[in-house]
């Protein structure tokens, strides 16, 4: 992993890029101090990061200097994270709607509950599918999924 705190038109990005090149977590600041997080929003870069197309100013920075920002960003949503931990444990049933995607994988949302499958079932943006919880990604705080099943529109109720 990689390291980056980009400054670029009054916003600071800061970065995690993994081993292919992707971001795979990110924190950004704007000039008003409002703060945006990848696993609670979609806006993590797209494609391939390259030091030598960047705009704006950027240095590395160490891991401990990005968990902390990520952390102070996440902080509110923990207890939250505990809660649905409990709420939706290994083995449990969940019904969601595919949001977004990632170099991850899917993006699953309903509500407050955040879910990523990275398995090989086609989706689609707005698609509603039924999975089984497999695990949890703690960093991203999303509840990880399996065995997706896609659900007709009048199936669908939410949890």
């Amino acid at each position: 992993m990689k390291y980056l705190l980009i400054d670029f038109e009054k916003e600071e990005f800061w970065v995690e890029v993994g081993t292919e090149g992707y971001a795979c977590r990110q924190v950004i600041v704007n000039e008003d101090e409002t703060t945006h997080v990848s696993c609670f929003e979609d806006c993590l870069a797209e494609g391939a990061i390259h030091i030598d197309e960047l705009d704006g100013e950027f240095r590395f920075i160490t891991q401990h200097e990005f968990e902390k920002k990520w952390n102070t960003a996440t902080l509110n949503k923990r207890k939250l994270w505990e809660v649905q931990k409990e709420k939706y444990p290994i083995g449990k049933e969940v019904r969601l709607k595919v949001a977004y995607h990632y170099p991850q994988g899917w993006i699953l949302r309903e509500a407050d509950l955040i879910g990523i499958y990275s398995g090989k079932v086609n989706l689609r943006f707005n698609q509603r599918i039924k999975g089984t919880v497999i695990g949890y990604d703690e960093s991203n705080m999303w509840i990880r999924i399996s065995d997706i099943n896609k659900e007709k529109e009048n199936d669908f109720i939410s949890n």
